[in-house]
C-alpha cells in the first residue's frame, strides 16, 4: 500500500531534517541545501526514463522536493529574498506572480496525470508555485487570505491523517467490492 511508503518517506525526512536544519543556520549550509537539491534533481531527471519506478520511490530522487521546502523555510523571511522577488516597486509583478502560481497549481492538479511520469520536470510546476505561494504567506492578496483561511488550514492540518485513513479504507473497498472507479 503506497500510504506505507509515504508513510516511511516522512520518518526518513524526521529522522535528516533536524539534521539538516542545524546545518542550513550557517552560511554554508545554504550552499550545501542547494547542491544537494540540484544533485536530487538531476539524479532524478537522469533515473526517470530507465528506472521511473524506483525513481518514485527513492528518497535520493524525491528529496529536491523536500529540499525546496528546506529552501522555502530558510529563506521565506530574509529581507533580501522580499527586496528581490516582492519589493514594492514591482508590486504589479510580485502579486502577477503570486496569482499565477496560485492558476499553475490548479491546473497542475488537473493535467499533470498518471501520463506524466513522476517525479520530472514536469513536478517543477507545482512546486515551485508551491513554494512562491509560502514565501508569500503575509500579504493581503485575496488569494492568499483564502489559502490562510480557517477552513483550509484546518483540513492541511488534518490532511496527512485523513490520507493515512482514507487510503487503506478505499483499497479494501476496491479489493472487497472489486471496482476500479474509486
Amino acid at each position: 500500500l503506497i500510504h506505507l511508503w509515504s508513510l516511511g518517506v516522512e520518518e526518513q525526512f524526521y529522522l535528516f531534517f533536524p539534521i539538516l536544519a542545524l546545518i542550513l543556520y550557517k552560511r554554508s549550509g545554504f550552499i550545501l541545501l542547494t547542491i544537494t537539491l540540484l544533485l536530487s534533481f538531476t539524479v532524478m531527471e537522469i533515473l526517470i526514463s530507465t528506472s521511473p519506478v524506483a525513481t518514485f520511490y527513492l528518497l535520493p530522487t524525491r528529496a529536491w522536493e523536500l529540499m525546496v521546502g528546506a529552501f522555502v523555510a530558510r529563506v521565506q523571511d530574509s529581507q533580501l529574498v522580499n527586496k528581490i522577488i516582492f519589493d514594492l516597486k514591482l508590486k504589479f509583478i510580485s502579486n502577477l506572480i503570486i496569482y499565477m502560481s496560485f492558476l499553475i497549481l490548479l491546473l497542475s492538479l488537473f493535467y499533470l496525470s498518471e501520463s506524466f511520469k513522476q517525479p520530472s520536470s514536469w513536478t517543477l510546476l507545482p512546486v515551485i508555485s508551491t513554494a512562491i505561494l509560502l514565501c508569500r504567506k503575509n500579504t493581503n492578496l485575496l488569494i492568499i487570505k483564502l489559502l490562510s483561511s480557517k477552513l483550509l488550514v484546518f483540513f492541511g492540518g488534518i490532511s496527512y491523517s485523513l490520507y493515512l485513513w482514507h487510503q487503506p479504507i478505499i483499497t479494501f473497498y476496491r479489493f472487497y467490492f472489486e471496482v476500479s472507479w474509486i
